[in-house]
């Protein structure tokens, strides 16, 4: 028997002051009626472009096109064991210009204010990467964090800050 591999997505978009979010239906089996960005598991076809899993996300849960997002870029890998399994989540941060949203059957679709996202009951891995992708979008050079949560201290997570690549090129930036 062996570990399996779980590839998660979850983009925040911003908007001027505005990040993004979904609310969570209430009947989803994972974090009912909880906030998180917009995203989902990648499917096997796109491990190695996890970009294209992204913005298909994106596409299927907002409306929002790949032409109309800019500088997506992965933030923060997280990684935790669960069930015997590798899960990894893959948060990406980008701008849109674009302000309507379709139906989403995933929840419901908000753009929310900067100074209001502490006020919401955001999933905890959820608010650990918006807090780290917050500071990466006002600065010049932003990096990359990689995280783990750790069981073994009650699912507490610990980031380590990796320095973006020397050329400035990024297959991510649109």
């Amino acid at each position: 028997m062996g570990a399996g591999l779980n590839v998660y997505v979850t983009v925040f978009l911003f908007r001027k002051n505005r990040v993004l979010l979904l609310e969570r239906g209430s009947r989803k089996r994972f974090a009912p009626g909880r906030w998180t960005g917009v995203g989902g598991r990648a499917e096997p076809g796109e491990m190695g472009d996890l970009e294209s899993a992204a913005l298909r996300e994106v596409s299927e849960e907002s409306g929002i096109e790949a032409e109309d997002i800019e500088n997506l870029e992965i933030r923060v890998v997280l990684s935790r064991i669960e069930d015997g399994d590798l899960t990894t989540v893959v948060f990406f941060s980008g701008h849109t210009g674009r302000e309507s949203l379709h139906q989403c059957n995933e929840g419901r679709l908000q753009w929310v204010e900067l100074d209001r996202v502490d006020d919401l009951d955001l999933v905890e891995n959820a608010r650990y990467a918006l807090n780290l992708a917050l500071p990466a979008e006002e600065s010049a050079s932003p990096g990359l964090f990689l995280a783990v949560e750790d069981a073994a201290c009650g699912g507490a997570i610990r980031a380590v800050r990796v320095n973006p690549p020397a050329s400035g090129n990024s297959a991510g930036t649109r």
